[in-house]
């Protein structure tokens, strides 16, 4: 539950950082539109007609110990290992009838999940803090570029008004997105680490009423798994929300820039966005669309209640917190490895965006540096 907090707060960071810089690229491409179009209208030098050359566009290389964890985090979120996952648990339940369907037979799985997904948000943390980190590197690239593009286009033609303010508009949401929004933003805060420490300190408190007996240590991992489970849930909507707004301005930023380019006679470009077209990506991806729609997050939900109805008709004994335990586990776990594979997907992409704004950015650069030459 502790992964937990930290992921969202992770992401809820990483959108806002995304979005400033967004706003950053919107507020100077108004001023880089007007400024360059004063210049079109300027006398073209002779030498400007011929082919620009543009840089070449290489951002900062990742370490050793970076790639590895990409690759580490790409082969856990591949689809062969989510389909080989639920091959694993398939076989655990085959196991079930032979081992007379027994505590140990449950907690063999729920000893696995458990460590597996502990192992896993691990991974993920990790990588989102270098991802990040390593974003923030490239962003900064794209962002002197912009500076400098700027500054040469007032140089050039000079333009002395100053930089409109850009503003992104909320996305509308339905009451239920709204519902998840606002849960997040409790978990990912201060008052969600101090409700969880509220919850720790009462169950050390009945420890010695209920005589440290089995179904008191029970008692924690059936919040845990029940909690984590809806948690698993509201971050792969979380990562699914964030990413498909960020894409939006990132792409519409890029198709904007083609249209920079075209004023001053430079090529519109046919050049697209990075596109994901392998069939497991694809897959992949329709498989995060549907696990992280709001619908589901409400259907796990439903799956909680059930859960704390079916072990409350079992007086809370033993068996009923172990399904309380076992079915949550399995399914964070699965949401867990699904997670990974959207943060791989959207940090792919979010670098190739980056990296076509910059290419752009620079043969502009030399495209206005061609009138001043």
């Amino acid at each position: 539950m502790v992964f937990d907090s930290f992921l969202v707060r992770q992401q809820l960071n990483a959108h806002t950082q995304a979005m400033v810089v967004a706003c950053h690229l919107d507020s100077r491409a108004t001023s880089h539109k007007r400024m360059l179009q004063n210049l079109a209208r300027m006398e073209k030098p002779a030498q400007s007609q011929s082919r620009i050359a543009v840089p070449a566009v290489e951002f900062p290389q990742e370490d050793l110990l970076g790639r590895i964890c990409n690759a580490v985090s790409a082969s856990m979120g591949h689809v062969l290992t989510v389909i080989g996952y639920w091959i694993c648990i398939g076989v655990w339940l085959a196991f079930g009838h032979h081992l007379g369907w027994s505590d140990s037979w449950f907690f063999f799985i729920n000893s696995a999940t458990s460590a597996l997904m502990i192992f896993m948000l691990a991974v993920l943390a990790n990588n989102r803090e270098r991802h990040e980190k390593y974003l923030q590197e490239c962003t900064n690239l794209v962002m002197a570029a912009d500076t400098s593009l700027e500054r040469l286009l007032r140089e050039v033609t000079g333009d002395t008004l100053e930089n409109e303010v850009a503003t992104i508009s909320a996305p509308e949401v339905g009451k239920v997105q709204r519902a998840i929004n606002f849960y997040a933003d409790l978990v990912g805060t201060l008052l969600g680490i101090c409700l969880l420490t509220v919850v720790l300190v009462a169950w050390i408190v009945i420890g010695p009423i209920m005589l440290f007996d089995a179904n008191w240590w029970l008692l924690i991992g059936t919040y845990a798994g029940l909690i984590g489970m809806n948690d698993g849930f509201v971050l792969r909507n979380l990562c699914n929300i964030c990413n498909r707004q960020e894409d939006t301005q990132y792409d519409r930023r890029i198709l904007e820039d083609k249209g920079l380019a075209a004023i001053i006679g430079g090529d519109s470009g046919d050049e697209e966005t990075a596109q994901t077209t392998c069939l497991d990506v694809r897959f992949s991806i329709a498989m995060g669309n549907f696990c992280s729609h709001e619908y589901t997050v409400v259907a796990g939900v439903v799956v909680i209640i059930a859960l704390i109805l079916t072990a409350s008709l079992m007086h809370w004994s033993e068996l009923g917190q172990i399904i309380c335990n076992v079915p949550p586990s399995i399914i964070e776990s699965f949401f867990t490895l699904i997670l990974i594979t959207g943060h791989n997907i959207g940090d792919e992409q979010r670098r190739a965006n980056l990296q076509i704004i910059y290419r752009s950015r620079l043969e502009l650069i030399s495209r206005v540096e061609s009138w001043r030459a």
